[in-house]
């Protein structure tokens, strides 16, 4: 192949791995090792890919206790708070449950298409997929208890999803919609001046995009709907606290959302970009990471940390998913199958293969 062919080639694979979900949003399927997540007492690890194989890893040696066949291509692995049943949101829009000591199927749940979890309710907020476009968007959607998969009730909300979280207690939702075509923003150019934050906050300024952040009720009532120049971005996840809303994109435009005007400030990670990321359970930090490097984040102490995958040969290796232990150690996938340990200060702890 000549040189411009490998150029071109490596670039149209790349942009399309860069499109690739990182986040809890059925569609495309996530390369590599994807899910993760560590159990309550932080000695186990369980971990599954788009090999459809699940990984059950011991955390303090890295050694494999098992592989266990799970058919399902995943994006997210949730674990209840008793630590028996481990939920798999997966590419086709399911919540499969399953017996986290046998990996038998006990339930499977459709029109899950993008998700949140409510960590202290143990709940998990699912929207299925939209009907209608731009201002006539409707989205159903449900919540289920992460340890049975009851459903705890189910509603509407007047828009499409580009991101949805939920307050840990699933005392509220917040839903920020696609990006919608306003009559009110006039398309420029950002001066050349600008950079970084303040270039993107101005290309948004300047788009002819808006956007609506929707809040719910416990009964999923709408009680707020506020406009905003902001737009979520690909493959966004949202995370909600009581202080606001962080919403984490694929190209590192991430914005920070007052909890009641919906302000919005763009702010950027360490990382390279964010094809796989997860948040703490009190939404203090962020681990993100793209190819080859993550960051993290750390909102409280506003740092972010920068950690960087042993180059191997061969084509270029990402981030896929990471999960943080109750020790507050990271465990990050990758493409290539390997699995990173972290200190919570981001120092490599060891690095093994799985596949």
């Amino acid at each position: 192949m000549s040189p411009l062919r490998r150029s071109l080639a490596t670039l149209t694979i790349a942009s399309f791995t860069a499109l690739a979900p990182l986040t809890s949003q059925a569609g495309i399927p996530k390369g590599g090792l994807a899910a993760i997540t560590v159990s309550h007492d932080g000695k186990t690890i369980y971990a599954a890919g788009d090999n459809r194989v699940m990984y059950v890893i011991n955390a303090e040696d890295m050694s494999i206790k098992q592989r266990v066949w799970i058919e399902l291509n995943p994006y997210e692995l949730i674990l209840s708070k008793d630590g028996q049943t481990l939920v798999l949101h997966d590419s086709s829009g399911l919540l499969t449950y399953l017996d986290a000591n046998t990996f038998e199927k006990k339930k499977t749940i459709k029109d899950a298409d993008t998700i949140s979890i409510a960590h202290d309710a143990g709940m998990i907020v699912a929207a299925g997929k939209t009907k209608g476009r731009n201002e006539k968007a409707v989205t159903s959607y449900a919540v289920y208890d992460i340890a049975t998969g009851n459903q705890v009730r189910a509603g509407k909300v007047a828009s499409s999803i580009g991101a949805i979280g939920t307050l840990p207690d699933a005392s509220k939702v917040f839903v920020m919609s696609n990006s919608i075509k306003s009559d009110t923003e006039k398309k420029e150019k950002p001066p050349k001046e600008l950079k970084g934050n303040e270039r993107d906050t101005f290309q948004q300024k300047h788009d002819e995009k808006i956007s609506h952040f929707i809040t719910l009720d416990a009964e999923g009532n709408e009680i707020d709907r506020k406009t905003t120049w902001a737009i979520s971005g690909s493959y966004a996840a949202m995370n909600a606290t009581d202080s606001g809303l962080k919403v984490v994109n694929s190209s590192n435009k991430n914005l920070a959302v007052s909890a009641d005007s919906k302000e919005v400030n763009l702010f950027k990670t360490e990382a390279f970009g964010h094809y796989g990321y997860t948040f703490s359970k009190d939404g203090s930090i962020l681990v993100s990471g793209g190819l080859r490097k993550g960051a993290i984040t750390n909102f409280e102490k506003d740092t972010s940390t920068k950690f960087e995958l042993k180059r191997i040969g061969g084509w270029p290796e990402y981030f896929e998913g990471f999960a943080i232990g109750p020790k507050g150690n990271i465990y990050g996938g990758t493409s290539a199958y390997r699995l990173l340990k972290l200190s919570p200060k981001g120092e490599t702890l060891a690095e093994i293969p799985v596949y």
